[in-house]
């Protein structure tokens, strides 16, 4: 990738793969890789779905597993950023799309981002960037307020059932089970006298972004 640099190891990263099966065996189809532990609470590393099976609703299936996986961990997440200008694409197309089927579910008219982001898995503030490319947010004297789009919602739904997606990320079928904290790693709430004695042990931040190439 000409825009990708390695500077430290694998090991801080967990690795999610996806294959295609059969009788000759498993057959890579991408990947995604997030942080085992990160402050910035992303849930996306590096995305990548091979070329042969782009454009085949793959990458919508990572990303989707990854919000899964959010939820399941109750802390909403978002792709690290920046975000690649085809990853980019590829993420706001999901956002939209879920904003608006989740609305398309919950008739409250008192809902709320908060409560949209728990619903998704999806960062407030990815939420907020989606509803105001929507127009569904406008402001009000001192504050903004969500504006439902019943066309939009009904357009995009209609279009849904004419065209359904062949991949769905089946949430019954995960099996998940919470990273474990090594003594080597330091967590967040310890304080300043404790990070400068562990300080050998930090991996340091990597500069720049990476997400979502396709």
């Amino acid at each position: 990738l000409d825009h990708k640099t390695l500077y430290y190891d694998v090991e801080p990263f967990l690795f999610y793969v996806l294959t295609q099966n059969d009788a000759k065996g498993c057959h890579l189809v991408g990947y995604f890789s997030k942080e085992k532990h990160c402050q910035q609470k992303y849930n996306v590393s590096c995305i990548m779905i091979l070329p042969q099976y782009q454009r085949k609703g793959y990458g919508r299936f990572l990303i989707d597993f990854s919000y899964l996986l959010s939820k399941r961990e109750g802390q909403p997440g978002s792709p690290e950023k920046p975000l690649s200008d085809l990853g980019r694409l590829s993420y706001m197309a999901y956002w939209r799309s879920v904003v608006l089927e989740s609305l398309d579910q919950v008739r409250d008219p008192q809902i709320t981002i908060r409560r949209l982001s728990k619903i998704t898995g999806i960062c407030p503030q990815d939420i907020t960037a989606t509803l105001h490319q929507l127009s569904m947010l406008q402001r009000r004297r001192d504050r903004f307020v969500m504006v439902r789009r019943e066309k939009l919602i009904s357009s995009h739904m209609a279009r849904l059932r004419s065209n359904p997606r062949q991949l769905e990320v089946d949430p019954d079928c995960l099996r998940w089970t919470p990273v474990i904290v090594t003594n080597t790693m330091v967590s967040e709430g310890e304080d300043e006298e404790d990070e400068e004695e562990e300080e050998e042990k930090f991996i340091p931040d990597r500069p720049g972004g990476l997400v979502a190439v396709f």
